[in-house]
């Protein structure tokens, strides 16, 4: 696991600067990735990773961040944040971690 954790809790520093980092390098890399991830329909919370949650009315878009080539872009994410990006649908009806390559 590479989320940084201080004695059972989270670093917020670190959990900010990876989620800046997360942001800055989908800006570059695949703007429209990024806009879906910033909507504010789409849930951000800190677990082990960087997670973002869409309900099952967005299943569609959960499904195509999943495909291979958004993977790909997410796995480049995650290692420019060095930190795991979590996406999952509902009430974890669908999850797929992804770690840094």
């Amino acid at each position: 696991m590479v989320a940084a954790m201080n004695e059972g809790e989270y670093d917020p520093r670190r959990f900010t600067a990876a989620r800046r980092r997360l942001e800055e390098y989908l800006r570059r890399e695949s703007p429209e990735t990024w806009r879906v991830l910033e909507d504010p329909d789409v849930g951000f919370a800190y677990t082990d990773a960087l997670q973002f949650g869409f309900s099952p009315k967005d299943e569609d878009v959960f499904e195509r961040l999943t495909m291979p080539d958004s993977l790909e872009i997410l796995k480049g994410a995650a290692k420019a944040a060095n930190y795991n990006v979590k996406l999952t649908l509902g009430r974890g009806t669908k999850e797929v971690l992804i770690e840094p390559t």
